[in-house]
């Protein structure tokens, strides 16, 4: 992605003056501060911001923040692998508001030391691990049903945890059931701020409030649905996945409900008709959805091809987007000359449905034709960040020079996860990277990603090779399948 030195010389020295008005600088602090700032006025880039396709990282005298956007590094204060002699598998992770980082998922082999493992609802293969927020040290490890499929925790420290067992509230160690319920196989859940938990069970939504009494449930309709949001402050409850409209088409939908199931909103969804008519053939499916920490609805899908819905508005398909609302800046964000699976992800008005901000992403071989990218969650910090985690094929940009944790990435291997950071607007990368270790990792994505109050964290599970590792709780995987967490500060506001 291009990139200005002048601009990224300023928001550096906007951020380091910040830092000095709030007390927290020093005289190198200022010393900087007006370096930058010098630099930024006569149109240069200090040593290590990105210059085209070359990027050094310069490690900033940074008090919570490590990496100065944009970069070919990604600065974690922990990579680990997390497993024993069973098969294991991460499925999602949240961040707790006093930085803790909360893993769910299957390790039936995995015991951690310095203590038991508690049991809830029966104990079992499922878990929910936590650890403080450097990723560096276990806290405690509670095992329930035969896998915990999704987990969130609001800023009142309320769980909401989902899987085989139905769906649960637990609080905030994941040490006691507050309620739990078992209307079928919880596939994904989510909680609110005011404690209202949704889940999604065999194609139907369930809420139920803080006290876990009933509060609605109903169909979410289409063929196959993937994923539930929540949010309190237009109390909407969100769904996406896609509807088969004939034999030869697939058809995201965005779907909004109350919380006792009355519908609010519906975005794409177009029928089959409607869709030919746009000449928009390619097959798409959402995936994703959730509630940023700026109170934004997120969805994140698939399109088979370049020809998609999601170039026009998500509520009326004869209107194509603007360029303020589908952002595209460079080759890894402008679908032509592609007919692979690619991403498309954006950020929606939750209480209508109405999109803000969309881009597609795909990944380029070296003849230039679009290749394959998948994402499997998606998440945006208070600014508005976006947050993206999925599996990918060859290539991503720049993918041989990225680093994580000072250590570049090891070769290509099919089906690399990746993770990527964008700006609110949508305008800047600002980390995109797979983790592969010196054997690669394929067949590996990444699964989970999360941030809150200044901590990102991120989980996968390791099939074939290597995953870099950093602090680890656990440095060297046991039998693959090990599960693998990645934690780091978020870039400073």
């Amino acid at each position: 992605m291009s990139e200005q030195p002048s601009a990224v010389s300023e928001q550096l020295s906007d951020r380091w003056q910040a830092r000095v008005e709030r007390g927290v600088g020093s005289r190198v602090l200022s010393f900087l501060a007006l370096l930058l700032g010098g630099l930024a006025f006569l149109n240069l880039s200090p040593t290590g911001l990105s210059q085209g396709a070359q990027t050094l990282y310069m490690p900033l005298v940074h008090r919570a923040c490590e990496v100065p956007p944009p970069s070919n590094h990604l600065a974690l204060l922990a990579g680990s692998y997390l497993g024993g002699q069973g098969a294991e598998r991460l499925t999602s992770v949240d961040v707790a508001a006093d930085g803790s980082v909360l893993v769910g998922g299957a390790m039936p082999g995995y015991v951690p030391s310095g203590g038991a493992p508690g049991e809830l609802l029966g104990g079992g293969d499922g878990i929910v691990l936590r650890l403080d927020a450097t990723g560096q040290r276990v806290l405690s490890l509670t095992r329930m049903g035969s896998v915990v499929n999704d987990l969130e925790i609001n800023q009142r420290g309320e769980l909401a945890v989902c899987g085989d067992f139905g769906v649960a509230l637990l609080d905030s160690q994941a040490s006691r059931v507050v309620w739990s319920r078992a209307p079928g196989n919880g596939a994904r859940c989510t909680i609110a701020e005011d404690g209202t938990v949704a889940v999604l069970v065999a194609g139907k939504g369930y809420t139920y409030d803080r006290a876990g009494t009933l509060l609605g449930q109903w169909p979410i309709g289409g063929n196959a649905q993937s994923d539930i949001a929540i949010d309190a402050a237009s109390q909407t409850v969100i769904a996406t996945g896609y509807s088969q409209k004939t034999i030869n088409l697939q058809v995201a939908f965005l779907k909004a409900w109350s919380y006792t199931g009355a519908s609010r909103w519906t975005s794409y969804d177009f029928s089959a008709t409607a869709v030919q008519a746009e000449n928009l053939g390619a097959d798409t499916r959402g995936l994703r959805v959730a509630m940023g920490r700026d109170g934004q609805l997120y969805f994140a899908g698939r399109s088979d091809g370049s020809n998609a819905i999601y170039t026009r508005d998500p509520q009326a398909i004869d209107r194509a987007l603007g360029s303020q609302e589908w952002v595209r800046t460079d080759r890894y964000n402008d679908p032509y000359n592609n007919s692979a699976t690619i991403t498309w992800y954006g950020r929606y008005h939750p209480g209508t449905g109405e999109l803000e901000k969309g881009q597609f992403l795909l990944a380029r071989l070296s003849t230039g034709r679009g290749n394959t990218i998948k994402p499997l969650a998606i998440m945006a910090d208070e600014t508005g960040r976006v947050y993206l985690v999925g599996d990918t094929t060859l290539s991503i940009e720049n993918r041989d020079s990225r680093q994580v944790a000072g250590v570049t990435v090891g070769p290509y291997a099919l089906g690399e996860g990746f993770l990527l950071i964008v700006q609110p607007d949508f305008r800047q990368r600002l980390i995109w990277t797979p983790l592969a270790g010196s054997e690669g990792a394929g067949g590996s994505p990444l699964t989970g990603v999360s941030t809150r109050n200044g901590v990102a964290a991120l989980v996968g599970t390791l099939t074939n090779g290597t995953l870099i590792t950093h602090n680890a709780v656990q440095p060297t995987s046991s039998t693959l399948p090990d599960g693998y967490v990645a934690v780091w500060p978020r870039s400073c506001n």
